[in-house]
This record gives structure tokens, C-alpha cells and sequence, in this order.
């Protein structure tokens, strides 16, 4: 799966999500109220719910869409999440 964060508070999501032990890419820009985050998530299905679930705790808010990607190659999915 792969979800993609677009979060009001840069800089205080992506670092909660490594803390739990998930691979985040992140990087800052602009929408249209202001300066916001842009954060790719990419775990197992089956860690699907529980990510969901650490998304909704950290920031209800968020604006958030879930994917499944067909390929993908390289990067980082780890086994299991904290």
C-alpha cells in the first residue's frame, strides 16, 4: 500500500512515522493556505489498517490517500511496524 500525506504540520508527522519504524519520504511545499508536507508511505497490506489507524491518531485532519501500487522497485518496506 501506499499512502500519501498531505499534512498542515511540517515536520512533526514524518518523524512520529519513523519513530514506529515505517520508511517515510517527505518534502515541504506550497498549497493553498500555506506551507505544507508531502509524506509517501509504502507497507505491506496487510500493515494497511494499523497505518491508517497511526495516520488518524497523529492528525485527523490530514488530508490522506491510500494506493496500491501494480509494481514497484527498489526503496525500503519493512516487515513489521512498532
Amino acid at each position: 500500500m501506499l499512502y500519501q500525506v498531505i499534512s498542515a504540520r511540517p515536520g512533526e508527522i514524518a518523524p512520529k512515522l519513523r519513530d514506529r519504524g515505517l520508511g517515510v519520504t517527505a518534502w515541504r511545499t506550497e498549497g493553498r493556505s500555506g506551507e505544507r508536507e508531502v509524506i509517501f508511505v509504502v507497507v505491506r497490506r496487510s500493515l494497511g489498517r494499523r497505518v491508517t489507524d497511526m495516520i488518524e491518531e497523529l492528525n485527523p485532519q490530514d488530508f490522506v490517500v491510500r494506493l496500491e501500487p501494480t509494481w514497484f522497485k527498489g526503496g525500503f518496506l519493512q516487515k513489521y511496524v512498532a
